[in-house]
């Protein structure tokens, strides 16, 4: 037993140390693999369906790197934001652009409305990656915040691995409207 960390006997608490429910940063991780899971399956449908639609290559590559372009400014100005006066604000932010980024996918039917849905998701995508952030950064409970963003890094990568894997399958089976359907 080292100094200054002590070991502790879980048996001396109740259910031996163990808790009763999901703690909100376990839920935060399930909340981020989720989301991550489903974007990166959207990744890969997105250009997909847009090649069956028969828009330019061209076309499709300036669409799609909107989204990583919007993502990059708005984050640093989220966890600005959210640094300053909290997540709330974020938080409906988020809400709001998640919304505007599911009608925009749902009822598309040209690439300027994928434009659009992608830079909704940009947005999306840098109010939750600020809320995570912040989230994991300034939780008590959390002894090294360093090592907890990493492990939600590594868990982020699974369910985006996860996600292209999975949409593969959902292509085969549903096709592109029903695979469109069942991730938004």
């Amino acid at each position: 037993q080292q100094l200054g960390n002590p070991q502790v006997d879980t048996m001396d608490k109740p259910n031996g140390g163990q808790t009763t429910g999901p703690s909100s940063l376990q839920k935060l991780l399930a909340t981020h693999m989720l989301y991550a899971f489903i974007a990166s399956a959207m990744g890969v449908l997105v250009p997909l369906y847009l090649l069956d639609r028969n828009v330019d290559i061209a076309m499709i590559g300036l669409i799609l790197s909107l989204g990583p372009l919007t993502f990059t400014v708005f984050r640093l100005l989220f966890a600005g934001i959210a640094d300053d006066v909290g997540t709330r604000a974020i938080s409906i932010f988020y809400a709001m652009a998640n919304l505007v980024a599911l009608e925009f996918y749902l009822l598309v039917i040209s690439p300027f409305g994928f434009v659009a849905a992608i830079l909704s998701e940009g947005l999306r995508t840098s109010g939750f990656w600020a809320i995570a952030r912040t989230d994991v950064l300034s939780g008590n409970s959390v002894p090294e915040p360093g090592r907890e963003l990493a492990r939600f890094s590594n868990m982020r990568q699974l369910a985006d691995g996860l996600g292209r894997l999975a949409i593969g399958f959902f292509l085969v089976i549903f096709a592109f409207n029903g695979s469109l359907s069942i991730l938004l």
